[in-house]
């Protein structure tokens, strides 16, 4: 196992012992709480790479996972961002609320 993907397990593992710590006590689990960031596969930018067609194809493969691991990287992204603005929003909604002192009442959403 390369150096970079070591990191990038013990960098989950860490993250997944972090949310399960967390989790029970209000806190954020994985599922919303990182976004890992893929690594570039290194053979792209190494000429040895070009010598023999099954280092070409293994190349391809890791950057295949890259592509994919990038699409959902950014979906994460994209989550993380969704999570953020509608938090912003009930914080926002709440002060309004209690600043008026004219709260709707409860409506639960759909």
């Amino acid at each position: 196992m390369s150096a970079p993907r070591r990191a990038l397990a013990f960098c989950l593992a860490s993250a997944l012992a972090t949310g399960a710590a967390f989790a029970g006590d209000g806190g954020v689990s994985l599922g919303g709480f990182i976004c890992a960031r893929p690594f570039a596969p290194v053979c792209a930018d190494q000429p040895d790479t070009y010598r023999k067609t099954e280092d070409i194809s293994a190349c391809q493969r890791d950057l295949d996972r890259f592509a994919a691991a990038t699409a959902a990287y950014r979906d994460c992204l994209e989550r993380q961002i969704a999570v953020a603005v509608r938090q912003a929003n009930d914080v926002l909604d709440r002060f309004r609320c209690l600043s008026r002192r004219d709260c709707p009442s409860v409506v639960t959403r759909p």
